[in-house]
């Protein structure tokens, strides 16, 4: 140290008056002059100062309580070197200049550490009575906040029974607090309720409440309730506090019992039972008085003997026609036969192209030789003696009564037979039509 002072003395005779802007941070932080950072204990501390001004020549830090009466005192940094006084209960410092700040390192710092730092610079070009700028920041420590849990002395639950515990936390610190809660070894978030009050010496307060909904269990019996409460310094720096409490007792709950309960066992009995007793009575009321019946009236079948006006059975079956002795053959308009149309004399619509020849380089034919084929007269083994005879064979035909054939081969031939059987009615009626029978009409509604 006193080797650095003629050299300051010297400096300071050659250089002429300059004025300049000053600034301080902590860190990255540019803070503004006067202020309160917030830096736990036992946490590295980075302090800065600078000017705006075509820079400064000499530095000097003052840190609170370490007497500053002289320049001894105080952490000076000339001629690109740094000596900075130590002494007992005080934490290390060391002075340096990064880029254009004249940075001081101290820590871990110490509760002697809280108060106010203060920086002073010598401008450039300042003449042999230049004066010192100087530009201060405060310090203090994480304060311990208020914390308020006590459920009282004693609490006994049963266990599985719910429980909210409550804790309220006041804290002075810039950054917001947080809070969890610790049964035994096991950690609970909880609900926080967090609201900032008014700054207190420069620095911002909170209050903060957090709830805890806890369900008993028989392994947290005697286990101490911790409310903790987390702050963050100016530097992200965490420090924890906690209250704990350890009045919980859990006591088993009622034994149940095995097998079904007795609002069970009524419900098995009494479900049926009800549903039982209104069946019987929708069954009673459909059989005396007719009503909440499901199922329609029965309907009256009519007797086609005492009715014979009734032409339809419950079924709702087709029509049955009335019978009587003497069946009075139905009208039926004659049947046309289709004029004969000889094709033969038509004129085609289509006019035919003419094939092409087809020729071959060869012919296919060459291998086969021609045979004679002999062509016999055909008929002779025919039974019919002449054109007559085929139309009489055809009256022997009309003879046979097909209808009843069908009949007696099975019910497989029930349909052709119905039809040969409507077939030879009609010719009946056509020919009973030609000799002038009357004819009669029935139908049906």
């Amino acid at each position: 140290m006193d080797k650095l002072i003629p050299a300051l003395v010297l400096l300071m005779v050659m250089n002429t008056c300059g004025e300049m802007n000053m600034t301080v941070g902590v860190g990255e932080n540019v803070m503004m002059n006067s202020s309160v950072v917030v830096v736990a204990d036992q946490s590295m501390l980075t302090l800065w100062c600078d000017g705006d001004s075509g820079g400064w020549d000499v530095c000097k830090w003052y840190r609170p309580n370490f007497g500053n009466a002289s320049e001894s005192d105080s952490c000076l940094y000339a001629l690109n070197q740094g000596d900075c006084p130590q002494g007992p209960g005080f934490s290390h410092w060391s002075v340096s200049k990064r880029s254009s700040h004249c940075s001081l390192s101290v820590g871990p710092v110490q509760p002697n550490d809280v108060g106010e730092w203060k920086c002073l610079l010598l401008p450039k070009n300042s003449a042999s009575g230049g004066k010192f700028q100087e530009i201060t920041l405060e310090r203090q420590d994480i304060r311990e906040p208020e914390i308020n849990f006590d459920p009282g002395s004693e609490l006994a639950l049963q266990d599985g029974e719910s429980h909210v515990f409550e804790c309220r936390t006041s804290a002075i610190v810039n950054m917001e607090p947080s809070s969890v809660w610790v049964v035994g070894q096991v950690q609970y978030p909880g609900n926080v309720t967090l609201a900032q009050g008014a700054p207190d010496q420069g620095v911002s307060s909170w209050s903060m409440v957090t709830s805890l909904d806890y369900t008993a269990s028989l392994s947290d019996s005697g286990r101490d309730i911790q409310c903790v409460v987390t702050l963050s310094d100016d530097l992200a720096n965490l420090v924890t506090f906690s209250v704990s409490w350890s009045g919980l007792s859990v006591t088993p709950g009622p034994v149940q019992k095995a097998g079904f309960a007795t609002w069970k066992i009524l419900l098995i009995v009494l479900v049926p039972l009800l549903f039982i007793i209104l069946l019987l009575i929708l069954i009673a009321s459909c059989w005396f008085f007719g009503v909440c019946c499901f199922s329609s009236g029965k309907k009256e079948k009519y007797d086609e003997s005492d009715d014979p006006d009734n032409f339809y059975t419950t079924s709702m079956q087709a029509p049955v026609p009335s019978k009587s002795d003497n069946p009075i053959p139905t009208k039926r308009k004659a049947r046309n036969p289709a004029p004969y149309i000889d094709i033969d004399s038509l004129t085609p619509t289509i006019k035919s192209h003419p094939t092409p020849p087809l020729t071959l380089p060869w012919d296919p034919y060459s291998d086969i030789p021609d045979q004679l084929t002999h062509y016999d007269y055909q008929g002779d083994s025919s039974s019919a003696g002449s054109l007559s005879s085929l139309g009489s064979s055809e009256d022997e035909d009309r003879d046979l009564d097909m209808g009843d054939m069908l009949g007696k081969m099975g019910r497989k031939f029930r349909t052709l037979e119905r039809l040969y059987r409507e077939e030879r009615s009609d010719e009946e009626h056509d020919g009973g039509q030609d000799q002038g029978d009357t004819v009669s009409y029935e139908s049906w509604v």
